[in-house]
């Protein structure tokens, strides 16, 4: 395995977790991570990618503490 394969799977194992465990539900952390992964597949920008997974957790955030 080449030495930045085993990198990127380094920080894969140390960010996925740190994801479900930095909102307040782990609703919202998948909302975000959903927003993430969807928009960096359409190959849009860092930026548009951070931004767009924060926005989704404020919604998600924001929906559910309507709900409860």
């Amino acid at each position: 395995m080449s030495e930045t394969v085993r990198f990127i799977l380094y920080l894969t194992t140390m960010t996925v977790p740190a994801i479900f465990y930095a909102t307040s539900s782990p609703v919202s952390a998948a909302a975000g991570a959903f927003a993430a992964l969807l928009l960096a597949y359409f190959r849009r920008s860092l930026i548009t990618v951070a931004l767009g997974a924060s926005t989704a957790v404020f919604i998600a955030e924001l929906v559910l503490s309507f709900i409860n």
